[in-house]
């Protein structure tokens, strides 16, 4: 078994380098005491937010530190905060930003901070930095083809640029760690992307079926039951995304588990506007508002294809009180919800900036 693993990630890796083969130095391989252990997304999350809130000034500071100890990884990630929420309009943040995480890839690969879109570099936008650290992944994946950590590492990071690639490895990871609920997770979810079809959602709903069924963490479970009723109901599986979000149903914890709260009634509202019942439809759009909110929820905001179903009904009182009550848990919408609401209440439908989650 071992042998067979590591010809098929050898194989994976070889396929992906591009004509050119400059590896990463050897010694770049052989990873500090601070690179072995990851941290917990938690905290990566919290000193991202962090990052983006600095000053001119604590920036400067920041790379002072990083100068006196390389190894500073929480002033590292939050410069990396600071300068990804800048990438697309400033040029020097762009290039300290993939400075920033090259240097995290080539020593500290197993971080957390590579299951989050913040370690990503855009292959259009930074071609050369994008293809350094891909060869400093693959560089990794060489030495240690079986790591699953690496493996699922360097797929987020490939995910959006050589998806067959990002696939491979997940598979491989899986095959390494087969008890691991994330792998079937992220198969899941990279099936889906880019792609809104049926189909597409039939293929990935026994992988988050498996995820769910593996997870023992309470929170790990929660997010993969959101894409288990999310999805099945998208692959038309109706019976059975009205079991798991009945299941759902109250959450154990409200005030952690506003993702699944929020999108188990939305399903169930989409299931009663298929039976006819526009009254329940409403009923569950309000409820699906009635949420502490979550990072999610408060960054990227609501599903609104309910709200948008409901609205083809007639039914723009009950849409206008739910565009109301999602101002209490989203904090980030730029406008969003009095644009929407004042189109509403001119007779008009947005189109909730494609917001359809």
């Amino acid at each position: 078994m071992k042998t067979q693993l590591r010809t098929s990630t050898a194989t994976v890796v070889s396929r992906g380098r591009s004509t050119f083969r400059t590896l990463v130095p050897a010694v770049l391989l052989a990873l500090s005491p601070q690179s072995v252990a990851g941290t917990d997304l938690a905290d990566v999350y919290r000193d991202i937010q962090a990052g983006q809130q600095l000053t001119a000034e604590d920036v400067a500071n920041l790379e002072d530190v990083l100068l006196a100890d390389p190894y500073a990884t929480e002033a590292r990630v939050r410069l990396i905060g600071y300068h990804w929420q800048r990438i697309w309009g400033n040029d020097d943040s762009r290039r300290r930003h993939s400075d920033l995480t090259l240097w995290m890839v080539r020593n500290s690969p197993r971080h957390a901070l590579f299951e989050m879109a913040y370690g990503r570099i855009d292959r259009q936008t930074s071609p050369e930095s994008f293809q350094q650290t891909r060869e400093a992944w693959l560089a990794h994946l060489e030495a240690q083809p079986e790591d699953p950590v690496l493996l699922g590492n360097a797929a987020d990071f490939l995910l959006m640029e050589d998806r067959p690639l990002a696939m491979s490895l997940l598979h491989t990871a899986q095959a390494v760690d087969p008890a691991n609920a994330d792998w079937p997770g992220k198969i899941g979810h990279l099936t889906r992307l880019g792609s809104t079809t049926q189909a597409a959602a039939a293929e990935a709903l026994p992988h988050f079926e498996r995820a769910y069924t593996l997870s023992d963490n309470p929170y790990a479970r929660e997010r993969h039951l959101v894409s288990v009723v999310r999805t099945a109901y998208e692959a038309g599986r109706f019976d059975l995304a009205r079991t798991y979000a009945s299941e759902a149903l109250p959450v154990p914890d409200p005030e952690r588990m506003g993702d699944l709260h929020h999108h188990a009634h939305t399903v169930l509202g989409r299931l009663a506007l298929r039976e006819g019942d526009v009254g329940r439809a409403g009923d569950h759009l309000l409820a699906s508002a009635d949420t502490v909110g979550s990072p999610v929820l408060s960054s990227f905001g609501p599903n609104m294809r309910l709200a948008g179903e409901l609205l083809d009904h007639g039914e723009d009182d009950v849409v206008l009180r739910y565009l109301d009550a999602c101002g209490e848990f989203w904090s980030d919408t730029r406008g969003r919800l009095q644009r929407w609401t004042a189109e509403i209440r001119e007779g008009g439908k947005p189109d909730f900036d494609g917001r359809w989650r």
